[in-house]
Parts: C-alpha cells; sequence; structure tokens
C-alpha cells in the first residue's frame, strides 16, 4: 500500500474518531483522577501505606484511560477498514489496527491482575490496622521462609497464580461492606464468557497462537496422548470400543481457527472496559470506607466531602 493512500486512511481515521466524542457509550469517558488526591483522615499502622494505595489508584486509572483511548482508536478503524479492498485492509491492520486491537484484548486479564495487587496492599493493612489480632502475614510468607532456607538467589522474585490470590482476597476482605460488589464486578473481568465469545484470544496471544482478526486462518494441528481403544464384542453380535490402558497411543487432530470478528470482538472488549470502571467506583468507595472506619477508631473523624462507602456503591446499581 503506497504512503499517499496509507496517509489518506489515517487522515480518515482522525476525522472519524473526531465524531466519536465521550466513547462508545455514555459511560465510557475518561475517567477522573480526583479520588487519588482525596484528603484522607486516617493513618495506617505503617507509614506510607497511603501513598502506595492512591498510587495503585493512579495507575488503575491510568490503564483504564490508556485502554480506553485504543478503544476508540480500534472503533475508528474498524469504520475505515470497508472502504478499502482486501489487501489494502491487511496493510492497515498491520500498520496501524493490530497493536491497538491486541492492547485491548489484552487488558482484562492484566486489569484483574492489577486489581488484585492493589486489593491485597489496601486489605492487609487496613486489617493490620483496624482488627484486634490480626498479623503482619500473608499466604506467601512461606514460601518467602522456604526459599531463603534453600539459599535461593532470588527469594522474593515469584509469583502466585490468580486463583490462589483470589482466594486470598476474599479471606482479607472479611467484614469490609464495600467488597462484596468490588469482588463482583472484579470476578466478571475477563470471565469464562468473554473468554469464549474472544475465542480465548488473550491466553493464545500470550501462549500459542490468536486468531487473525476479520482475515485469515490460523491452521491447528492438536496431539493428545491417551490409551488404545479395543474392541470388545457384546453377546447380540455389536461391538463396543473400550479403553485400554494397557496400551498407550497418541492421537492427532485437524483442523483451523477461524478469524474472529473484528467488530464483535471491539463490543465484548467495550463491555469489559465498562466492568472496569465499575470495578474503579467500588474501589473507591473501599478507600472511603476505610479511611472512615480507621478514622473512627483514631478519634480522628471529621468532615470529609468526598462520597462515603455506601453512596458510591449505589452508584453501580
Amino acid at each position: 500500500m503506497e504512503q499517499a493512500r496509507l496517509k489518506l486512511a489515517y487522515k480518515q481515521f482522525g476525522e472519524i474518531r473526531e465524531k466519536l466524542e465521550d466513547g462508545l457509550s455514555p459511560d465510557l469517558r475518561l475517567y477522573s483522577y480526583a479520588a487519588c488526591d482525596a484528603s484522607r483522615e486516617s493513618e495506617f499502622r505503617l507509614p506510607l501505606i497511603w501513598n502506595q494505595v492512591e498510587s495503585d489508584l493512579r495507575c488503575l486509572i491510568n490503564n483504564f484511560n490508556a485502554w480506553l483511548g485504543r478503544l476508540r482508536a480500534w472503533q475508528a478503524w474498524n469504520q475505515v477498514l470497508p472502504h478499502y479492498c482486501e489487501q489494502d485492509q491487511w496493510s492497515l491492520r498491520i500498520e496501524f489496527l493490530g497493536d491497538v486491537a491486541f492492547f485491548c484484548m489484552m487488558q482484562p486479564s492484566g486489569f484483574v491482575d492489577r486489581s488484585l495487587e492493589a486489593l491485597t496492599t489496601v486489605f492487609h493493612h487496613a486489617n493490620l490496622t483496624h482488627k484486634p489480632g490480626y498479623r503482619d502475614e500473608l499466604s506467601t510468607d512461606k514460601n518467602v521462609y522456604k526459599r531463603i532456607e534453600k539459599g535461593h538467589p532470588t527469594p522474593y522474585d515469584f509469583f502466585e497464580s490468580r486463583g490462589e490470590i483470589r482466594r486470598r482476597i476474599q479471606d482479607l476482605s472479611e467484614g469490609w461492606g464495600s467488597a462484596l460488589v468490588l469482588l463482583e464486578q472484579l470476578d466478571s473481568l475477563n470471565d469464562a464468557d468473554y473468554q469464549t465469545k474472544t475465542m480465548d484470544f488473550r491466553n493464545r496471544a500470550s501462549h500459542s497462537f490468536a486468531p487473525h482478526f476479520d482475515l485469515g486462518i490460523v491452521p491447528t494441528v492438536t496431539r493428545r496422548p491417551g490409551f488404545a481403544s479395543k474392541m470388545v464384542k457384546r453377546p447380540d453380535g455389536r461391538y463396543d470400543a473400550l479403553e485400554d490402558r494397557s496400551h498407550r497411543s497418541v492421537s492427532y487432530g485437524y483442523g483451523e481457527l477461524p478469524p474472529l470478528s473484528s467488530s464483535e470482538a471491539l463490543a465484548e472488549n467495550a463491555k469489559q472496559l465498562q466492568v472496569a470502571r465499575k470495578l474503579l467506583v467500588a474501589y473507591e468507595a473501599l478507600l472511603n470506607e476505610v479511611d472512615e472506619r480507621l478514622s473512627l477508631r483514631q478519634g480522628r473523624s471529621g468532615s470529609n466531602d468526598s462520597p462515603t462507602a455506601q453512596e458510591q456503591t449505589k452508584s453501580l446499581e
């Protein structure tokens, strides 16, 4: 695709993107950073934890706003492509759309991981400050001590599975009223329905070969080790194939991964962005609840114009 046509396509993209106004729907707009600088009355047991909590929130908002920007770009390119032939569409996807769509498709899963890390910090230190008898211990500590005892060169550098972290968050969140709505939104991100509708794009892209968008197939050959079958005759003369565990066998399947509809993937990804927004609102509600309860415990309760946890939670309903 010659340079002049690339420039023309990009000009069309810019014009279409300008017309998108505030996003794909009224509630898809840039998220405010106001809560990052909110005045907090309370103090955690350890210094600088509020700084960390607010930094985590800022990073999540950065992520959300970057995601929103690329989602708008994806929508605009989807409107440009139909004006070009198939060969030019390939060129435009490679030059402009591929990286934008890829970024968006990776966000639901990544947003879950980053949220889990942020929640571990705020729940753990809120409990450490607020709950009598709560100890400064996490489930990962035993693994660290084992690695230290074995002389591991990097005892702190390891990652838990997402399932393990999610179970820990469930335990840490006990007793915090804002947690229920927050965790519901968290579990709606990158859920099974989204993975199915997007052909498990994120996992395939990270660990194998992801489907293309609209054009092109991905050939697949699957290998499955198992056991052989043997035919056993019934009394009526017919046969059944029964698994024979005395003989191992390997079977192969041949097929192809069809392209993923760019417009359908965009729509599903936009729904996930809406969930991420609700998650941020619920996260702010949690921070307000933590501040209120710690303030009461520390005798620091005073006037605070920020919405209460209950008010923010209601905004999600």
